[in-house]
């Protein structure tokens, strides 16, 4: 039978790892805009009438086509007004966007599907 000890420090150990999970925000609205340059994000406009801008992190697939000059994309017209439906958590950078630092907080992409 563990320690009580044990059974604490299990139990501290399971609650700072979840600490970090965000479980998201369920977003249901229309794809109005998208695109950057090293990352990529996507602005929905909720159905509530909020514009949200997330990052995408390769949860958004091949959604983007180029600018113009140089590397940037933007989001593909044909896309733009498609209903979505997305999970949308405010998490630490973690090293996933260029430039900022870790411990800044954005809003990222968890999962996102077209609606009908």
């Amino acid at each position: 039978m563990p320690s009580m000890k044990l059974a604490f420090t299990l139990a501290s150990l399971a609650v700072a790892l979840n600490a970090g999970a965000a479980p998201g925000e369920l977003v249901k609205g229309k794809l109005v805009g998208g695109g950057g340059n090293d990352d990529v994000s996507v602005t929905i406009l909720s159905d509530q009438g909020k514009k949200i801008e997330a990052y995408c992190v390769g949860k958004c697939g091949d959604w983007f086509v180029e600018a113009g000059e140089g590397e940037s994309v933007k989001l593909n017209p044909k896309l733009k007004g498609k209903p979505v439906t997305a999970t949308i958590a405010t998490e630490r950078n973690a090293g996933r966007i260029a430039g900022p630092d870790d411990d800044e907080r954005f809003q990222f992409i968890k999962n996102i599907s077209f609606g009908k």
